[in-house]
């Protein structure tokens, strides 16, 4: 029992975050931030755009999942911190003050999780079971995350389709790699057939993606 009560409390403790989420609440700024949780890593993309003159800050930094509510310290290579902390459906930023952001500008805020536009199950190649999803769409362009149901690390997706229906998006690691590349379209409002392919266009495999409702 005690055994079972600690899996329990771990799984609590590590809730999964990874999502898109935007920010809310502020007549200044607008900003975005993605997040892509793998065990006890995240990776944390911040885009927010300040003021009439649009002055910018971006960022994009790794840290470790925070446990039982705390705060989670994320860390970019030039030296750039953000302090964040996660509720459900939710998070807040604090900046460190090592970020040089444009005049004006600043990631600090409150930020809300986007819920999925579109769902799908699906596989690669021979069997191997995956799950994808599009949390937004601005215009042709397409974010989300996948992930193998084997191993359920979430990896960031990014592309675009256009008005034939054609698919074009790349998965990119923790580090901002390009990792894959998927090639397809849409032969059905709810169903997406193609190519999945190293970067380089080697090692070929076809995919299939269906829609669902989870």
């Amino acid at each position: 029992m005690a055994a079972i009560l600690l899996a329990i409390l771990a799984t609590q403790a590590r809730a999964d975050v990874s999502g898109e989420y935007e920010m809310v609440g502020s007549d200044h700024c607008s900003g975005s931030m993605q997040v892509v949780q793998s065990l006890d890593d995240l990776l944390v993309s911040v885009a927010t755009v300040c003021g009439p003159s649009a002055h910018d800050c971006d960022f994009t930094g790794q840290g470790k999942t925070p446990r039982n509510g705390g705060e989670a310290t994320v860390v970019e290579p030039e030296g750039c911190r953000l302090f964040l902390r996660f509720a459900e459906g939710s998070a807040k930023i604090r900046q460190g003050e090592s970020c040089s952001c444009g005049l004006n500008a600043f990631m600090t805020g409150d930020y809300e999780k986007r819920t999925a536009v579109e769902a799908f199950a699906g596989r690669i190649g021979d069997g191997i079971p995956i799950r994808m999803k599009f949390f937004a769409r601005f215009g042709d362009e397409i974010e989300g995350l996948y992930f193998y149901e084997k191993y359920r690390a979430n990896i960031r997706v990014r592309g675009r389709t256009d008005g034939e229906g054609r698919l074009a998006i790349q998965e990119f690691d923790e580090r901002g790699n390009c990792t894959g590349a998927f090639e397809g379209r849409y032969v059905s409002r709810d169903r997406i057939e193609g190519f999945w392919s190293k970067p380089d266009g080697s090692a070929s495999k076809p995919f299939v993606l269906q829609r669902t409702t989870d």
